[in-house]
């Protein structure tokens, strides 16, 4: 396989409508009622971008906070969004003002170089434990935070891959978007949901916000002919006969990363399965079911077509089972 391929600044095409629902969104918010945007999708299917690019036309008023969370396995890290977003206090609301709003958490104000000695700065942020409740002073102090920053102008809060984010963070999100209802904040969480296992905690998180009033879902479905077309014109400098176009969308399966990889690979004349596709799709593979799995191998090993019975004797399932 090739190796991954940096995006080099394609068109973002065939969002108009996700787009429009995010700035409606941000609109009711700057009213004062808060309002909570779940953005799910694939993999590759365009979630950041579209935070992105439907945050980059909102107003020069609005202000943006964002943090992220990564792929710990079974440590994840805690509040690790809420470490990154801390971060960007001080260049909103400047130091001082950043020093008195921290005043409840004065090892994680030292970290930041926000301490009253007006030391700290260069150590890493402690590690922060979940309190039981909001009366608690991290809860306390990070509502604060909201309300001071969305007290004359929309505040956008974006966390991004919640399908990594430990417990602490999930039950802080749901925190905010009860406690906060009255301010004038967007927030915004991206999650892939083919992540989400039956037990995983994030369904019973998503189950109890989309109850809520002013929480609202994304589902980002593929790109469809128009914007895969639009898309692979950019990268090959005009537009692909019916036939590559054909191709292109059955091999990318309409997701803009997989598309973007697979036109980088034509272009520099290879036709393998570009790596970041490949070990993408094979990540897919093994969220499946062992049976389904079994069944998908032994399909690449005698090809598509296959009948039942073959795939039932290679596998050891029963006919019945591969069907």
């Amino acid at each position: 396989m090739m190796p991954a391929v940096a995006s080099r600044g394609t068109p973002f095409v065939g969002r108009d409508e996700e787009v429009a629902r995010l700035h409606a969104a941000a609109d009711r918010a700057d009213t004062g009622r808060a309002q909570v945007v779940l953005v799910r999708g694939d993999a590759g299917i365009g979630k950041s971008r579209l935070v992105t690019e439907s945050l980059a036309r909102l107003g020069a008023g609005a202000r943006q906070l964002r943090g992220f969370c990564v792929d710990g396995g079974d440590q994840a890290m805690p509040l690790l969004p809420l470490v990154t977003v801390l971060r960007q206090v001080p260049k909103l609301a400047g130091r001082d003002r950043a020093r008195d709003l921290l005043r409840g958490l004065p090892p994680l104000a030292r970290s930041l170089g926000l301490g009253e000695d007006g030391e700290g700065g260069s150590a890493p942020p402690p590690p922060l434990v979940a309190p039981a409740g909001a009366g608690e002073p991290l809860y306390g102090t990070v509502l604060d935070l909201v309300i001071e920053l969305s007290a004359d102008n929309l505040l956008v809060l974006v966390v991004e891959d919640v399908h990594w984010a430990d417990p602490a963070t999930l039950a802080l999100l749901s925190f905010l978007a009860r406690a906060a209802e009255d301010e004038r904040l967007l927030l915004v969480a991206t999650y892939r949901d083919r992540e989400l296992h039956r037990r995983h905690p994030l369904r019973r998180t998503v189950a109890e916000l989309i109850r809520l009033p002013g929480v609202a879902e994304i589902d980002l479905a593929p790109l469809g002919r128009g914007p895969i077309g639009a898309l692979a014109a950019a990268w090959v400098g005009g537009p692909l006969g019916e036939a590559a176009l054909d191709a292109l969308l059955a091999r990318g399966e309409g997701n803009p990363f997989f598309t973007e990889q697979l036109l980088a690979a034509r272009l520099a004349g290879h036709d393998e399965l570009p790596a970041a596709v490949g070990d993408l799709l094979a990540g897919r593979v093994e969220e499946l079911p062992e049976v389904v799995q079994a069944v998908l191998r032994a399909l690449a090993a005698t090809g598509p077509g296959t009948p039942p019975e073959l795939l039932a004797a290679a596998t050891g399932l029963a006919a019945g089972d591969v069907e």
